[in-house]
């Protein structure tokens, strides 16, 4: 491989392994499994009392930030 086709191959690995990926999670979650992950946060909350600082606009801002930290590994690192 030569040229562009060589700098473009780690993004298409990525790609059909996202492809793969999204195959294989098809099925929706359970409620029931969605009830059980909803008690045990709760309970972590609770256990650290947590609960002062689940106002609507701290989680907000919290899921933004931590949607911040997942989207660096998306961005590119190296000059185009």
């Amino acid at each position: 491989m030569c040229g562009k086709s060589a700098k473009t191959q780690p993004y298409k690995k990525l790609m059909t392994n996202i492809e793969e990926q999204r195959r294989r999670n098809t099925e929706a979650p359970k409620p029931e499994r969605i009830n059980e992950l909803t008690k045990k946060l709760i309970a972590f909350r609770e256990e650290r009392d947590w609960r002062q600082f689940h106002k609507p606009k701290d989680l907000a801002v919290s899921l933004s930030l931590e949607a911040a930290e997942v989207l660096e590994h998306f961005y590119p690192h190296t000059k185009l």
